[in-house]
């Protein structure tokens, strides 16, 4: 039960209900957090998302994710 509260921490979640409930792009976006871990910062994305995406979806949440931070442009 610990290791899965921490895999949820590390992909954005803040636990393991809200990671196995989430929406595709929800899950995509913890996938992306957790598998790059080394270079972004769970906190940073959280920082970023409550500034400035309150009212997105999620699927454009996890398109500015890309480009923002992974500096993906689609």
């Amino acid at each position: 039960m610990n290791s899965q509260h921490i895999i949820a921490l590390l992909a954005g979640f803040n636990k393991w209900n809200d990671l196995i409930k989430a929406s595709e792009p929800l899950f995509e976006l913890g996938y992306l957090l957790l598998t790059n871990r080394n270079q972004i910062l769970v906190e940073d994305w959280k920082m970023y998302e409550r500034a400035n995406l309150k009212d997105l979806d999620d699927g454009a949440k996890l398109e500015i994710f890309k480009i923002v931070f992974l500096g993906k442009d689609h």
